[in-house]
């Protein structure tokens, strides 16, 4: 088992990566008209993975081909600019409706949705939280959840935050209007 500082040091070095490649094909995924949700990278050596992840902008919908030509575009410009050292494998497709929010800003669209988060610290003796966004104040860094297990209204800095993301449950309203969900 590796210790909490190699795990730290390769969560940075991914962090480091997705970031230098979010820029990299922001503006490709731009100028062929969709928005870059977010970009992971995730494993090392030879089963590296490269994700990123498109979607059409307000929020909608993202077709094979749309993957397809995004696809194309990016791994030409990945082979060009080189920025992952050794082996790795692209994926691009859309977020999904169990989409990972990257940012704070992306969750204001979601307010009234459930989600289920990922602290990188102990919170309260637990890291982990599902509850319904009720709040989110992009200005302060900060989310307020009304948590699944007893009603009760939890607030939480998005930088605090590991892993975000929506959780479908069937019941969601995931209706598109004017670039937010409802």
């Amino acid at each position: 088992m590796s210790s909490q500082y190699e795990r730290d040091a390769l969560e940075f070095g991914a962090k480091r990566t997705e970031q230098r490649c979010g820029e990299l094909v922001s503006p490709v995924v731009e100028a062929l008209g969709y928005r870059l949700w977010g970009v992971e990278c995730k494993g090392g050596g030879r089963s590296a993975t490269l994700r990123v992840f498109i979607d059409t902008n307000p929020p909608g919908g993202i077709t094979i081909a749309d993957v397809e030509q995004v696809s194309r575009q990016v791994s030409m410009l990945l082979d060009m600019e080189d920025p992952i050292r050794g082996a790795y494998q692209l994926e691009v497709s859309s977020p999904g409706v169990d989409r990972r929010f990257f940012t704070l800003d992306q969750c204001e669209g979601y307010v009234g949705n459930t989600v289920s988060l990922r602290l990188k610290m102990l919170h309260e003796g637990r890291r982990t939280f599902s509850g319904r966004l009720a709040e989110v104040g992009v200005d302060s860094g900060a989310l307020v959840l009304e948590l699944d297990d007893d009603g009760e209204r939890q607030g939480f800095r998005f930088s605090d935050v590991r892993e975000m993301n929506l959780v479908w449950d069937g019941t969601n309203d995931m209706e598109i209007q004017e670039g937010t969900a409802q």
